[in-house]
This record gives structure tokens, sequence and C-alpha cells, in this order.
């Protein structure tokens, strides 16, 4: 038995316009995917940062409570272990948080 000849055409018609509607179905797809990963990215990224900022914040307190928690002889060892620079930095440094 076959089917009328305007089922056929509808039929026909429509697997037409879903095959022509493809390419474009699947751009928009790759293009959400790709914002997704994107997004993924800068976010794990923001994460790291934020990580790296505690560790640093850490080791500054850690430095600081050891610098001001020394003993003259401690401290005189702790000078023999720097350079200049790094001593200034860490006076600089003591001085903004005792501002605080």
């Amino acid at each position: 038995m076959a089917l009328p000849k305007g089922i056929v055409g509808s039929v026909a018609t429509s697997n037409v316009a879903a095959v022509g509607e493809q390419p474009a179905i699947l751009a928009n797809l790759a293009l959400g995917n790709l914002i997704a990963n994107v997004n993924l990215a800068q976010q794990n990224a923001v994460s790291g940062q934020q990580s790296m900022n505690q560790v640093q914040m850490t080791v500054v307190g850690k430095v600081v409570e050891q610098m001001t928690g020394t003993t003259a002889a401690q401290a005189a060892s702790f000078q023999a272990m720097l350079s200049n620079e790094e001593i200034a930095v860490l006076r600089a440094l003591i001085k903004m948080l005792k501002k605080q």
C-alpha cells in the first residue's frame, strides 16, 4: 500500500529542512561548549590565584611573627642570612603592619 503523494512530499520537505539546519545546530553546540570551557578555565585561574594569595599571606605572617618575637641573638643570626635590601623590605613591611 503506497502513501499518498502529499504525505510523501511533506515528509521529504521536513527531512530536507532538518538536514539543512543541522550545521547551524552543531555550530551552536560547539560555541556553547567553547564558552563553558573558557568559563571553567577562568574559574580555575581565579581559584589558583586565590590559593597563592593565601599562601603568600601565611608566609608573610609567619615571617613577621618570627621577626617580632625573636631575641636579639636570634635577630642577629636572622640578619646574617638576609641581604640589606631584603632587610629593608621586611622593616618597611613591619612598619606598615604596625600602622594597621
